[in-house]
């Protein structure tokens, strides 16, 4: 089979699902296309060149085709439209290549539209399928978003988003979405109708997301950490959206009740600076994607107090318990009775426990519980038999491949 996907940027060595996916399906051995911009991940962001440039080097690079793990890249240049990148040349190359499938990460999309306007005029068509990661956290991230949220943006999100995803979606196989509100914006916002969504989760790779102790030793030691301390993970972006201060508050206040805790932070953000000036918190800069498992194989618990990603799936892989905020919609706790067939929505069952959401006593309170490590052995143990069972790339790939014969 030949597979296009497209990505609007990208960046190697990174663990996002346009890195994962496009390579566990080579792995099958199907013909598997990348087409993106030059952009990198992220490259328009004011923290770009603090979180990124020390590993990914610029934030737009060359035009070039080359073969990353089995997967032919194709980097074009590229122009915004209203702050959203449109590739240069995408249809052409599609043309060109003649695919069975292709396989966009945005829905509502200009990129998205001309793909459908390609598909309807080539001799040899091709299936399309879609995809939402928008949550609504992510569109409405604050309380006062709703409110500015009038009735002229409305019309106007009409227009450019929810009109276009419409006539889009006559055309759609299926429209891939990663929670079950991201499922839920796509049908309110994005007019994708609720027969053709399909809520599945971003997966884990299981080969290099695993506990290892010669690891864990070697960084505690690195880090300062004792044997006998219990360490805390937070990776990703400090943002005050994020309350990393809450688990820094947290930490302080375990510490003065004698507990042996510490944190460790990896990224940038805004928060970096009271990260580093809190006691028993140690901050380092943004990693790539290959070096992080050391450091989640020298943690005890992963701390997320508000936000969801698959850096939670990497985390339990490699043998944590994870603690998060209450208003995740994505993840159950491990010891939840819901069961699996990927036809419905599904809430992996990863969190060993819930805190709730931006309650610094609350936080405490779970960390503290699972301070005892035969409190914490039969929760990882719960954890990590559902990630990698269910949530490996390579299971992944097989199952997006059932949705592409269907």
């Amino acid at each position: 089979m030949k597979i296009i996907f497209v990505s609007s940027w990208y960046s190697e060595g990174m663990g996002y699902l346009e890195n994962a996916l496009p390579k566990a399906l080579a792995k099958l051995g199907h013909e598997v296309h990348l087409i993106t911009s030059t952009a990198q991940v992220y490259y328009n962001q004011s923290y770009w060149r603090d979180a990124y440039s020390a590993y990914l080097g610029e934030p737009i690079v060359e035009e070039q085709t080359y073969n990353s793990n089995g997967v032919t890249i194709h980097r074009l240049p590229f122009k915004t439209i209203r702050k959203r990148i449109s590739i240069i040349g995408l249809t052409t190359l599609i043309r060109s290549i003649q695919p069975d499938i292709v396989h966009t990460f945005m829905h509502s999309d200009w990129d998205t539209l001309r793909i459908v306007l390609t598909k309807n005029t080539m001799t040899k068509s091709f299936k399309l399928f879609t995809a939402n990661h928008t949550s609504y956290l992510a569109l409405f991230p604050t309380p006062q978003s709703h409110i500015d949220f009038n009735w002229k943006r409305r019309t106007l999100f009409f227009l450019s988003f929810t009109l276009a995803g419409t006539l889009i979606s006559f055309f759609t196989k299926k429209c891939f979405c990663v929670t079950t509100d991201a499922a839920d914006v796509a049908e309110k916002y994005y007019g994708v109708p609720k027969s053709k969504l399909k809520v599945t989760t971003l997966g884990v790779d299981t080969d290099i997301f695993a506990p290892n102790e010669a690891n864990r030793n070697r960084v505690r030691a690195e880090l300062g950490v004792e044997k006998d301390e219990i360490l805390c993970i937070y990776t990703g972006k400090f943002l005050k959206l994020r309350r990393t201060d809450l688990l820094a508050d947290a930490i302080r206040k375990l510490r003065l009740k004698g507990l042996k805790i510490k944190a460790l932070f990896i990224g940038e953000g805004e928060d970096g600076v009271y990260l580093q000036n809190t006691e028993g918190c140690i901050t380092l800069p943004m990693q790539p994607h290959l070096t992080l498992p050391q450091y989640y194989q020298s943690a005890d618990l992963a701390v997320w107090p508000f936000g969801e990603s698959s850096s939670q799936l990497d985390a339990v892989a490699t043998g944590l318990c994870l603690v998060m905020g209450d208003a995740t919609t994505t993840y159950d706790l491990v010891e939840s009775t819901s069961t699996y067939d990927e036809k419905t929505a599904y809430r992996p069952k990863i969190i060993s426990r819930f805190c709730k959401t931006y309650d610094l006593d609350s936080l405490t309170e779970k960390l503290n519980e699972l301070s005892d490590p035969s409190v914490r052995k039969p929760l990882i143990e719960k954890g990590r038999v559902e990630v990698i069972k269910k949530f490996s790339w390579d299971t992944i790939a097989q199952n997006r491949l059932e949705d592409y014969q269907s």
